[in-house]
């Protein structure tokens, strides 16, 4: 049977296809990369998760925030590492638990060895600023603007200044991305809401209390100086409520503003705390600091804006350590080698093989959380899904869980204090008087 020769293109259809092959190839591997997205970082200090519409708190505290998390990604179970604002933003903003940091109260001085997340941002070509009521010292590294409590940065009753400095600068970068830094004390005692939100949140209480609540009456309450009644109570968690919906109402304005300049879109938010605030769940009243308990560590994580996925609600558990990772690789920039937190993006993707440890921490203990259990390293055990307020010590009655979780707080023991050694030394403690003054009207320093 006689075969066909194959039939041939003319050479100089060949060529043109050749060409165009190599065209297109060279256009794509030339097409320049889409632009980093922008990044704001928000921290609201001493917001408990469950005040949070988001979360399931039945009185209207977000309305702002919440309708931008349904646009965005709500990590049910995301945890703070300290219960106080010093070691709990060093965890946040150079993703290192305390014990390495060795940042124990504001002034505490990182190793200028381990990078801050805002300098990272900006050796890959970011502008970076802060607006925020934290003391310089220990967070100013990598910004190049940082306003902070020895400005008077506030964010209270509306705080029309410093938003208004805050869109200056963001209207200012048009040619580079940016970083932005916002902190807030607003939620923070002293609780004095506006008279408007403070008769919504009570309107019928008839007590001795007002609604200007502050640190020298608190201390007499949980000094046992002042007995108050469920109804004082009542109305000290809705003056706290109050103080949330008027930072709400502020949020709503410059996330509206983003949205209307055309900013939404290529900007990540992250909205975090950094602890919360105790309610007399464990016997104290509209304080912190003094214990590891849920209502000072489950805190807020939220992210929504550019590239985020929409209507999210995320249980496995998470952490505040886990911020700066997640905020650089959204950004397309590498993490330092040092992080001990890791992207958020398994978690939310599906694609975590297992659910992370959660490690909090005081200078005199540690607490560890996983699979729904809280272990303390003081000799205690709760069930956290039977229990939530940690009643009832199950350490005796579940000696092996007891002794997985001795295992496991041994390791970790041995890894935090190898890092310790290698990379953060400390810091010498350097607070302006000022500061010293601010921070003791916060309740932060004696």
């Amino acid at each position: 049977m006689r075969r066909e020769p194959p039939t041939r293109m003319p050479t100089r259809v060949v060529a043109t296809l050749v060409v165009a092959i190599l065209v297109a190839a060279a256009s794509t591997s030339c097409a320049p990369e889409p632009p980093p997205p922008n990044v704001v970082l928000i921290s609201l200090d001493t917001l408990r998760a469950d005040h949070v519409g988001a979360y399931g708190y039945p009185k209207e505290t977000t309305p702002n925030l919440d309708r931008f998390a349904e646009a965005g990604i709500v990590f049910l179970n995301n945890y703070a590492q300290a219960p106080n604002t010093a070691p709990s933003h060093t965890s946040i903003l150079a993703s290192l638990y305390a014990s390495v940091a060795s940042v124990w109260a504001h002034g505490g001085v990182l190793d200028p060895n381990v990078p801050m997340l805002a300098e990272t941002f900006k050796e890959a070509g970011f502008a970076t600023a802060a607006f925020v009521q934290l003391p310089s010292a220990t967070y100013e590294r990598g910004f190049d603007v940082y306003t902070g409590l020895s400005h008077g940065a506030s964010f209270r009753r509306r705080a029309e200044s410093t938003m208004d400095s805050v869109r200056e600068w963001v209207s200012a970068q048009t040619e580079q991305p940016f970083f932005l830094f916002l902190h807030t004390y607003a939620v923070h005692l002293p609780y004095s809401p506006s008279e408007e939100l403070a008769e919504k949140f009570d309107p019928d209480y008839e007590g001795p209390l007002s609604n200007n609540l502050r640190g020298t009456l608190i201390d007499q309450i949980n000094d046992g100086e002042i007995e108050i009644t469920a109804a004082d109570l009542n109305h000290i968690i809705a003056m706290y409520d109050a103080e949330i919906a008027e930072l709400d109402q502020d949020l709503g304005a410059l996330f509206d503003w983003f949205e209307q300049n055309g900013l939404l879109e290529n900007t990540v938010f992250a909205v975090i705390a950094d602890h919360g605030e105790e309610f007399g769940e464990h016997g104290i009243v509209a304080k912190h600091t003094y214990s590891l308990h849920q209502e000072l560590i489950h805190t807020p994580l939220i992210l929504f804006g550019g590239g985020i996925p929409s209507g999210l609600r995320v249980e496995l558990p998470t952490r505040n350590v886990d911020v700066a990772p997640t905020l650089l690789r959204l950004a397309n920039i590498e993490t330092p080698a040092h992080y001990q937190g890791a992207d958020l993006r398994p978690v939310w993707e599906g694609t975590e093989r297992r659910p992370r440890v959660v490690l909090a921490e005081k200078r005199d203990y540690k607490v560890f959380l996983e699979g729904g259990f809280k272990y303390y390293t003081d000799g205690r055990l709760y069930d956290l899904e039977n229990d939530p307020l940690e009643r009832e010590n199950l350490i005796e009655a579940r000696p092996e869980m007891a002794r997985r979780f001795e295992e496991l707080a041994a390791a970790w023991q041995v890894e935090l204090d190898r890092l310790s050694m290698s990379i953060a030394q400390g810091g010498e403690i350097r607070l302006s008087p000022e500061e010293v003054r601010r921070l003791k009207a916060l309740g932060y320093l004696q």
